[in-house]
């Protein structure tokens, strides 16, 4: 449809809300039950805080879509009433929130790290937030399905309270000029009795939009094998030196040589946010080790966490400018808005719309790539790059505009080599990363092989699809059962 042309309301099966100086466009497509919506501005302009769609009873309504922030949030629309046997299934905004299942009347946190409690995410009293992807199931009829298939710009999300739902596009109270036209994301509402086959339609749409990042390995182009690797950080954590590399190097090279990747995680670096700077524990210089990888022909890998930086890494005291800020100018500490950083903390977030933030990221990517000689990047504390209650250097930039402008760069910098999102926010990530983690960190007790299996299990339809599910990894030592340790490496 072209932008600021009226579409016929009946032909469009929508009814078009409008606020002063403002239209929302919803512009039915060919493929039933997909909502594009296009937010275009009067001779006014005015300032914006999400765009809302309701659901009710003769179904999706944009309705009070453009809310002027100085009014707060609307009151929901008259919605379907819900049934407390309502089984329920929606996701969170990072990965390590996984979402909630249950039924609306029981619903079950599938891990203690959610958006509300852990990562401060603001959400209304007595509501519930999903982001992207919601499924409802009432007892003994078809699953309606409603979900967000782009992320290019907004962050598109569910909320339920009491007999209400919403569909929100979070627009980030951003001024919306005079005669300026804003294309938000795909919203798609179906149901059906196969709740399997909902999802992975959702799946394709989204890949649609975001089309799956290729891997490539050198010499051999598009590389559709699944990287298997050993990781340090589950035998030594941030205290790992380079003798315990080298040691288990020894062990990989003469009982595992199948395995690829050799991984150095968290703990070679002399600060958060220095990440070409080696410390102690490595003598400082991390390239001998990598080198020792490559020569006993295995490809070295490495852990970074791209977005964040301590107080006291050069990184932070040399170019304060290019981090978040908060609203006085000075840059933003985590834990005054969210989760501060679990160790070295609290973090300070780099600003991914600062052209010099871009420009730092393609250059220490592709110093790694080409100079370290690493072909695996594993990607922590992405959540950080889309963090909330700070200001960009772009000033029309939202959280989503942000982080997926800073892994853009990432992706030029690694020149095809394999990037790893963990910690990082699920649809914004879509189409910027070659793998996900699909589970927490795993830990060799069984409430934890039993937690990460469903994580994994309820993602598994991501898998090949959107990219690669990074299960965590396969441990089999320690003092579970032999039944424990034989369902965990299945379940993986």
């Amino acid at each position: 449809m072209q932008v600021g042309q009226q579409p016929d309301a009946a032909a469009a099966g929508q009814h078009l809300g409008e606020l002063p100086d403002t239209v929302v466009v919803a512009d039915q497509e060919d493929c039933a039950g997909l909502l594009g919506c296009i937010l275009e501005a009067g001779q006014q302009g005015g300032l914006r805080s999400e765009v809302q769609a309701f659901f009710q009873q003769d179904g999706w309504r944009w309705g009070g879509q453009a809310v002027d922030q100085r009014r707060q949030r609307l009151a929901a629309a008259g919605g379907r009433g819900t049934h407390d046997q309502v089984g329920a299934r929606g996701f969170f905004h990072d990965v390590l929130g996984h979402g909630l299942g249950g039924t609306l009347a029981a619903p079950v946190d599938f891990s203690q790290y959610t958006d509300a409690k852990h990562y401060r995410i603001p959400e209304a009293d007595g509501a519930r937030a999903f982001f992207g992807l919601l499924t409802l199931t009432p007892p003994g009829a078809e699953t309606s399905l409603l979900a967000f298939t782009s992320c290019q710009k907004y962050s598109g999300r569910f909320v339920m309270r009491g007999s209400s739902l919403r569909g929100v596009v979070d627009t980030e109270g951003i001024a919306l000029q005079p005669r300026e036209t804003w294309t938000l994301e795909e919203l798609m509402v179906k149901s059906g009795a196969d709740r399997a086959r909902l999802i992975a339609e959702t799946g394709d749409r989204l890949a649609t939009h975001h089309p799956p990042l290729p891997a490539t390995r050198a010499g051999q182009g598009n590389d559709r094998r699944p990287p298997t690797g050993w990781c340090s950080w589950y035998c030594f954590g941030p205290r790992v030196t380079a003798q315990q590399v080298l040691d288990n190097l020894d062990v990989i090279a003469k009982e595992f040589p199948g395995l690829r990747y050799v991984q150095i995680d968290d703990g070679y670096q002399s600060a958060i946010g220095d990440w070409l700077a080696t410390g102690s524990a490595f003598g400082g210089n991390v390239r001998t080790v990598l080198d020792q990888i490559r020569t006993r022909g295995f490809e070295p890998a490495i852990w970074v966490a791209p977005f964040v930086a301590e107080e006291a890494s050069d990184v932070f005291q040399s170019h304060r400018e290019w981090f978040i800020m908060d609203a006085d100018g000075a840059p933003l500490r985590s834990d005054r808005v969210t989760f501060g950083g679990w160790r070295r903390g609290p973090w300070y977030a780099l600003d991914g719309t600062h052209p010099a933030v871009q420009d730092h990221f393609a250059h220490l990517f592709k110093t790694m790539r080409e100079e370290w000689g690493c072909s695996y990047f594993k990607l922590d504390a992405n959540f950080w790059g889309a963090m909330h209650g700070g200001r960009f250097h772009d000033p029309k930039a939202t959280r989503i505009d942000a982080y997926r402008r800073g892994m853009q760069a990432i992706v030029r910098g690694a020149g095809g080599a394999f990037l790893l999102g963990c910690n990082h926010p699920i649809w914004p990530s879509i189409g910027v990363v070659h793998g996900s983690r699909s589970s927490n960190d795993i830990k060799r007790t069984w409430d934890r092989v039993m937690t990460t299996a469903r994580q994994n299990l309820s993602r598994n339809w991501q898998n090949g699809r959107l990219w690669w599910n990074d299960p965590d990894v396969v441990v089999l030592t320690g003092d579970l059962q032999l039944k424990e340790f034989v369902f965990h490496a299945t379940s993986v």
